[in-house]
């Protein structure tokens, strides 16, 4: 029997910002603060909407965007990669395998973003 994701959900990490509250300024200095590098965008409900990463970020000011225009429903992916909490942590790693990412966001049984799962989080444990 494996480990399941949830032991390794960091709560504190993945922010959850309303989409179109704030500028991407805003998330840029969020995204500063916090190590990961991705922050869950959420609807009033917390139910995951979006993702703006680190990334992303840096595509805007290449591109020369006004940070204090855009806001991160403007800019977010609408369809990020996601894992239940109860899943097991290797289908974890292996999604991160895939899909050529770090980062996953993890939901609870009713849709809602509770967390999210690092690499570095699995390869501590051993999980890869």
């Amino acid at each position: 029997m494996g480990t399941q994701v949830a032991l390794f959900a960091d709560t504190i990490i993945a922010t959850f910002l309303a989409a179109g509250a704030l500028s991407a300024l805003y998330y840029a200095d969020r995204l500063n603060q916090l190590p990961i590098g991705v922050i869950g965008i959420v609807d009033d409900a917390d139910k995951l909407i979006g993702v703006f990463t680190d990334g992303d970020l840096r595509r805007l000011i290449e591109k020369g965007f006004d940070l204090r225009q855009v806001t991160a429903k403007d800019v977010m992916h609408t369809s990020p990669r996601t894992i239940r909490v109860n899943e097991l942590a290797a289908m974890a790693a292996e999604m991160m395998e895939t899909h050529s990412i770090t980062s996953i966001l993890v939901l609870d049984a009713n849709d809602k973003l509770c967390g999210i799962v690092h690499i570095s989080d699995l390869m501590r444990a051993k999980v890869i």
